[in-house]
């Protein structure tokens, strides 16, 4: 990537001189421009559009061809993120003012599964350039628009782009993506990314925009407009690219949609880590996740024996922390770990942040130690109880003493109450049966409730195994403003007064806010809480962790306020995360201002009243 992308600028900046000595095509720097790639004289059919008067192949390799339907992208390795540029430039907006390129396009979808770029548009100053980007997300039924290099953006759900039933196979809605980019001050630029579907019969679109942007190198004196295939067609699982129109233009940006939420800025609460140890860059794995703490939650360092997962912190009567968290082999991939080899385990530590001491498994007289998604918690008798779930049917251990021995309570148990019992248990594959994602909270009133990967809200009258009585759909149910499938990992907790969860969207990569008085009913939607890519992973020294993949995070309260959360991270792809390969997962414990958040929330709520 690195030599195609060192290729493209020194190409980009030869026709970059090329055109600007060109005294003719400079008179045309503030005009509009449109292409149509379906006028058969201006592009024949066969031709490479760079052999046109309007365009520039910034690639050795010839991919975009002319057809009677438009310009393809040929299908071939060799297309990966070619580019080609308009050869007339326009005249770099003042301060307040803005430029806009679009690009309407068509493809088919090959395959389901893929996580890849389909296409980009944007500008270049002839030196380097800022994109917009249209990319395939999940198990094929969602997609996202954003930038180029943060491919996350804001995600959609596949049919609302042409394919139904979650099947993403065939040929999408004409669409239209595009980029405005408006000068902010100097060499700073605000951009918006737009797709629209457009379906005669449709008003669809999706907006994503970020701030404070500047192109990586060179001046902004004039731009270009840059058109730039995403990944192969094979990678992808795609086919039949067509780009129909290109247009170039001084348009703003239609401004963005009111929201119908009143929350507060979480990603604000979330606090710089400070170090228990020396920032470590050598001799421990996560190549890419360096420097780090490994002293930091719980981690193998070394990467010979363990991969941690799920977890949860309990603060005992003297005062040390005990995190009850899943593990399984390293010598096994990141889905047969999970999957096959998973085992609820108990950690301690002097310091809430960490180093965590592994002390084993917690219930190895049962099924070998069998658990995963598992958590901890105080009992309302005192008592220490473990939950497992997901890959076993939702079970409860406890024990007098914060070590153990954990000996089965029993399983979980759940009265559907009218409510269809999916919200509770899988109701069909090799999961059948099972609750997942479980987390019980002991609730202010006395009772206990669970919230599991539906997040429907359950409560118990008679005990931690219930029966519970399902109480509700999903919270976020008919919500427009939250994707409605694809939700996971749950955390939810009492603090100033209210009852908050978090849910996590992963194909997305973002987690959502709600809040509710009673905890039951009245769930509103706050705000996003956070993207994984937003640098939520701080030390105190300014150093920022990328990890790949955060999930299951989980909320600690302390005297009525969360003071930290702690996430499971992986450094790969859950599929790059192999056996034996210096990859792997840990859990890693974040501080969190929660007596500010809770102040701030109490806020909001009492200005709703009003």
């Amino acid at each position: 990537m690195t030599t195609k992308f060192s290729k493209l600028i020194m190409i980009n900046f030869i026709a970059f001189g090329l055109i600007a000595c060109s005294s003719s095509k400079l008179s045309k720097a503030s005009a509009d421009h449109s292409v149509d790639f379906t006028l058969q004289n201006d592009y024949p059919i066969g031709k490479s559009v760079s052999e046109s008067q309007n365009w520039i192949s910034l690639n050795a390799n010839e991919v975009f061809k002319s057809t009677e339907k438009g310009m393809l992208v040929l299908p071939g390795k060799e297309a990966a993120f070619s580019s080609i540029q308009y050869r007339n430039p326009m005249v770099a907006p003042k301060v307040g003012e803005a430029i806009t390129a679009s690009i309407d396009f068509t493809y088919d979808q090959m395959k389901k599964r893929t996580e890849k770029e389909v296409i980009r548009v944007g500008f270049s100053n002839g030196s380097s350039n800022l994109m917009a980007t249209f990319n395939r997300k999940g198990w094929g039924d969602y997609h996202s628009i954003g930038m180029e290099d943060y491919v996350v953006g804001i995600v959609f759900h596949t049919s609302e782009i042409g394919f139904k039933n979650n099947a993403a196979l065939g040929t999408s809605n004409p669409l239209q993506l595009s980029i405005t980019l408006t000068r902010a001050k100097g060499d700073l630029w605000n951009m918006v990314v737009l797709l629209k579907n457009l379906t005669p019969t449709s008003n669809w679109s999706k907006r994503w925009e970020k701030n404070g942007l500047s192109f990586p190198s060179g001046n902004t004196d004039k731009l270009f407009g840059v058109i730039q295939a995403g990944a192969s067609d094979a990678d992808a699982g795609i086919a039949n690219r067509l780009v129909t129109r290109f247009d170039l233009n001084t348009k703003k940006a239609p401004p963005a949609i009111a929201k119908t939420w009143n929350g507060v800025d979480f990603k604000k609460y979330i606090l710089p880590m400070k170090p228990q140890g020396p920032l470590v860059s050598e001799g421990i794995w996560g190549k890419d996740i360096l420097p780090r703490d490994p002293k930091n939650g719980l981690e193998d360092a070394s990467m010979e024996n363990w991969c941690y997962w799920d977890g949860s912190i309990v603060k005992d009567d003297v005062g040390k922390y005990h995190m009850y968290a899943s593990r399984w082999t390293q010598e096994q991939p990141h889905g047969n770990g999970w999957k096959e080899h998973s085992k609820g385990i108990h950690a301690v530590s002097d310091n809430v942040m960490g180093p965590y001491k592994d002390l084993g498994l917690t219930w190895p007289q049962w099924k070998e130690g069998l658990g995963h998604n598992v958590i901890g918690l105080r009992m309302f008798d005192g008592r220490y109880a473990m939950v497992t779930s997901d890959r076993t049917r939702g079970e409860v251990f406890v024990s007098d003493h914060p070590n153990g021995p954990f000996k089965l309570l029993g399983e979980i148990q759940v009265d559907s109450n009218g409510f269809n019992p999916g919200l509770a248990r899988y109701q069909s594959g090799d999961s059948k049966g099972n609750m997942s994602n479980v987390m019980i909270i002991p609730r202010e009133d006395g009772r206990y409730m669970i919230v599991a990967r539906s997040t429907a809200i359950m409560i118990s009258d008679n005990g931690i195994l219930g029966p519970y009585k399902i109480m509700s759909d999903r919270i976020y149910a008919d919500m427009p403003e939250i994707p409605q499938t694809r939700m996971e990992d749950p955390t939810a907790w009492y603090s100033g007064g209210m009852y908050h969860m978090l849910v996590n969207h992963w194909p997305g990569k973002t987690t959502y806010h709600f809040s509710s008085k009673d905890g039951i009913k009245d769930w509103k939607y706050r705000s996003i809480a956070y993207r994984k890519d937003e640098s939520i992973f701080r030390y105190t020294d300014g150093t920022v962790d990328e990890w790949y993949i955060v999930q299951r995070p989980t909320a600690y309260t302390e005297n009525g306020h969360i003071t930290h959360f702690n996430f499971s991270v992986i450094d790969v792809t859950k599929g790059a995360d192999r056996g034996n390969d210096k990859h792997g997962s840990k859990i890693i414990v974040v501080p969190f201002d929660g007596e500010a958040f809770d102040k701030d929330m109490q806020a909001i709520i009492a200005a709703e009243k009003k």
